[in-house]
């Protein structure tokens, strides 16, 4: 990742088909004020994007449209959405972000693998870039660097891939760095910076809390720190190999019930 690269565009989710011509023909968009991201929060945002969720039956999991930034105010929803006054959140804060005319992108940005995700905050010209939905992230020097070698090996990986699960009667979700699904059990690899060395009780505990949780949802979890990424790159990528062999091979993303195997001696045999 370049120094000093502004994200300035977030991506947003359409959960109902009614926000899109909202979006498109009043020209508006609404983020909780309890979940919105910093850039929100702060007023940097300069574009919106708007990721289609599965009520879009015959084109989920893509973004089509995007649009400029002019103004943010925050209203409650009652008075965004007036119709909707027995919903839950009606008193709950939101902010309005109200847009230019929004664009049709020649060609979606597309999840190849279905995935649900929340808000993606971005850089304008990562987003302009992008032909698939991995490609839209912008994230920390070493997750780059690890992502490039990811890409030059030919492994398929989800990047920021969300695992949900319940916790107290509510839905919560871990955001793995990257997301690899193999035969007999999918990885999650982490990029840990120089934070996670400083073993704070809490982080320690969160972290096995997290491991544990998924565990259960049949992940093995995979970590490198900065070091060895900028360092032991080349021992990094094939311990992780071994890992994606150990585990059944590879799956193709765009052919789910094919998988491979990556390391020189299976000289990336299909099975």
């Amino acid at each position: 990742m370049k120094p000093n690269v502004e994200k300035d565009l977030v991506i947003g989710v359409l959960k109902n088909k009614r926000d899109l011509p909202i979006a498109i023909h009043d020209k508006w968009y609404r983020i909780p004020v309890k979940s919105a991201p910093i850039i929100v929060r702060d007023n940097k945002i300069k574009y919106l994007a708007l990721y289609q969720g599965k009520a879009f039956k015959d084109s989920p999991s893509q973004i089509q449209w995007y649009g400029e930034v002019k103004n943010i105010t925050i209203h409650k929803r009652i008075e965004l959405l007036p119709e909707e006054n027995n919903n839950s959140n009606a008193n709950e804060n939101y902010y309005k972000i109200e847009l230019a005319e929004m664009i049709k992108l020649q060609e979606p940005i597309t999840a190849i693998r279905p995935r649900r995700i929340n808000f993606i905050v971005t850089a304008f010209d990562r987003f302009l870039e992008a032909k698939e939905l991995n490609e839209v992230f912008l994230e920390s020097y070493i997750e780059e660097k690890l992502w490039d070698a990811l890409k030059s090996e030919g492994i398929d990986a989800e990047r920021q891939y969300e695992i949900y699960y319940n916790e107290k009667k509510k839905q919560r979700f871990f955001r793995l760095d990257f997301g690899l699904f193999c035969k007999n059990r999918n990885i999650d690899l982490e990029c840990n910076g120089d934070k996670y060395h400083h073993e704070k009780k809490d982080d320690i505990k969160k972290d096995k809390s997290r491991d544990r949780i998924l565990t259960k949802k049949g992940w093995a979890i995979s970590r490198f720190t900065k070091d060895e990424i900028s360092s032991k790159l080349t021992d990094c990528i094939n311990e992780l190999k071994e890992m994606i062999d150990k585990f059944g091979g590879l799956q193709d993303k765009f052919n789910p019930s094919v998988y491979r195997y990556v390391t020189e001696n299976n000289q990336l045999g299909l099975f």
